[in-house]
């Protein structure tokens, strides 16, 4: 996936939360689009979840996404 297919994902309106299936065959939910930063280069990306965790992503791995079916948790 590339950071402007991201953009796009992140910029949809309504937004519609996704998931982000990564290389390693793990997957990070997006539940908000005011939770995500992308870098100004768009190789990387900062995910936080409800809770405040948050995940690292490298775009290069990401292989696919889906949307989620259900509201944020």
């Amino acid at each position: 996936m590339c950071a402007n297919e991201l953009r796009g994902l992140l910029k949809a309106r309504p937004f519609r939360p996704f998931a982000l299936h990564r290389a390693e065959e793990d997957s990070v939910s997006v539940w908000r689009s005011d939770l995500v930063l992308l870098s100004p280069r768009g190789d990387t990306l900062v995910v936080y979840q409800p809770d405040s965790s948050f995940s690292l992503v490298d775009v290069a791995r990401i292989e696919s996404h889906s949307f989620h079916t259900a509201g944020a948790p």
